[in-house]
């Protein structure tokens, strides 16, 4: 028999948004789907710093007008490089404070025939938190999202259901060194100033935000991911830092690199591992702002999510959308889940989805033998598509590196449970006898749960063989399943001689298990 994988090409519009930033301007061109993810076809960033000057004068100079919207016509021409059928700009904090705003709009829209949207700051921070509640699994207690830019620093007080509380601060980096930094680094005297004017502004936000008892912290944009990334290089998480970006950090870690950040002037944190040379002034006063905020919670772990305000534009534009429909269906947002995470490890390829089209057929074939049901089978294919995405790490251990990557994402759509079970099923489907001792994740699983995994695990390195060339030799597989026994036909007029290899090399497993002879034939 033959099986239809899950996941088809699902192409959606192609949405161009850029956020007009008061550090930075951000482009990014995906192809939007109606699980609510995306594929980001183009992404790009140019550092205007524009709420530095605004803060100091409160206007835009001739001369950063000038390059401001000569950085949009070039986004703009990427942008339609990258076959945008739609362009969204926003602009934010600066944009709204300068006294000449009008002016810089025009002149963007004359250079480049893209026309900006001021927003607010509380739209801002609705915008930031549709994003982060779209990318990331928030829990059902309060979470406190926090987004510093430039010019203004967002807090948001949410749930995976809806949004508590919204405020925007004019807290931004930008801002802050133009009013109060002068010397590197910081003297006791600045340092002091700061951080007194930050606890004031800052103070009744964060006196309605305690009210809520946020468990956890999500933070988004440049400087607080700046801040999380070192942390997290400087704890000896080394490359892994690189390969899965919202991974939780500790507190503890972050105080470690504050302190350091602090201590030391421009030169000095730029040999610190992940400083970037652009950011390299204002990671001290970020810094600042984000203990500021850690000093009035209970939180001892942060996350971080690379979706915030061009993403909550683009979704934001989706929704207004007459010819594009956001589905709601569970099945379809954990199809996104998976097909996001293997796309971001470079997974999503004609290998996994064949070894997913073959695991499904063999387990629908042995499931009266086997006693599989529905969501084992769909637990199977999800493993399938991943279990090869380690290999982006290294193609030594990749097992193990897949395993990792899955247990450390934010599957949406995922109980903890399920992730566990798709985690193991991953790191055992190269080869020998899997122990509980082996991975942690198919330790904490009970017995039964486990059986299941090495059945699945079975499954899945039998298909994994099938496919061993990735050249997808064999168009399809006819199954005939007996008492004792397991015998797949081959419809193929190629040489297989690869797979039939590889087959009997990792078909051991499962007859182990299932006391049933597994042999393939070609299908005559």
């Amino acid at each position: 028999m033959s099986a239809t994988p899950y996941f088809v090409n699902n192409k959606g519009p192609v949405i161009a948004a850029l956020d007009l930033g008061s550090n930075s301007f951000h482009l990014v061109v995906v192809i939007a789907r109606p699980d609510r993810s995306f594929h980001i076809v183009a992404s790009e960033k140019r550092m205007l710093r524009l709420g530095e000057e605004v803060a100091l004068s409160n206007s835009i100079s001739a001369s950063s007008i000038q390059k401001a919207a000569k950085t949009v016509a070039e986004l703009s021409k990427i942008a339609e490089l990258a076959g945008a059928e739609e362009t969204i700009a926003f602009a934010t904090s600066a944009f709204r404070d300068a006294s000449n705003s009008e002016v810089v709009l025009a002149a963007i829209e004359e250079v480049s025939g893209v026309r900006p949207h001021v927003i607010s700051g509380v739209r801002e921070a609705q915008l930031i938190y549709q994003a982060v509640r779209s990318h990331l699994s928030l829990e059902p207690v309060p979470a406190l999202i926090c987004d510093l830019g430039g010019g203004s620093l967002e807090l948001i007080i949410g749930d995976q259901r809806q949004s508590y509380f919204t405020s925007s601060l004019p807290l931004g980096v930008g801002r802050l060194k133009s009013q109060f930094v002068s010397s590197d680094p910081l003297s006791s005297k600045e340092r002091s100033a700061l951080v007194k004017h930050v606890h004031r502004v800052m103070e009744p936000a964060i006196s309605k935000i305690v009210d809520f008892d946020p468990r956890s912290i999500v933070v988004s944009s440049g400087t607080f991911g700046a801040l999380l990334k070192i942390a997290k290089l400087s704890s000896g998480a080394g490359d892994q830092a690189e390969q899965f970006d919202d991974e939780p950090v500790e507190t503890r870690e972050l105080q470690k690199i504050g302190k350091r950040l602090l201590s030391l002037g421009a030169q000095k944190r730029l040999a610190i591992p992940g400083v970037d040379p652009k950011r390299v002034d204002l990671l001290p006063i970020g810094w600042l702002v984000l203990a500021e905020i850690l000093s009035a919670t209970k939180v001892n772990t942060l996350r971080y999510s690379d979706w915030a305000l061009r993403e909550g534009i683009i979704l934001d534009l989706l929704e207004a959308r007459e010819d594009f429909e956001f589905a709601f269906d569970a099945h379809e947002l954990r199809e996104g889940a998976v097909r996001a995470l293997a796309e971001k490890f470079h997974g999503l390829n004609s290998h996994a989805i064949k070894v997913q089209e073959f695991s499904i057929a063999l387990a629908d074939s042995l499931k009266e033998k086997l006693k599989l049901d529905a969501s084992d089978i769909e637990l199977l294919g999800y493993s399938a598509i991943l279990h090869d995405i380690g290999e982006w790490i290294a193609q030594e251990d990749h097992d193990k590196h897949s395993a990792y990557l899955v247990e450390s994402s934010p599957l949406k759509g995922f109980s903890d449970l399920e992730k566990s079970i798709i985690s193991s099923v991953v790191r055992f489907h190269k080869r020998g006898t899997p122990k509980p001792t082996d991975y942690s994740a198919f330790q904490r699983l009970r017995v039964k749960e486990r059986s299941k995994v090495l059945i699945l695990a079975g499954i899945l390195r039998i298909a994994d063989a099938l496919d061993r060339s990735h050249a997808s030799v064999i168009e399809s597989l006819t199954i005939e399943v007996t008492a004792e026994s397991l015998l797949i036909f081959a419809n193929t007029n190629q040489d297989i001689s690869m797979e039939i290899n590889g087959f009997r090399k990792k078909k051991g497993l499962f007859e182990e298990l299932t006391h049933m002879e597994a042999e393939v034939f070609l299908d005559s």
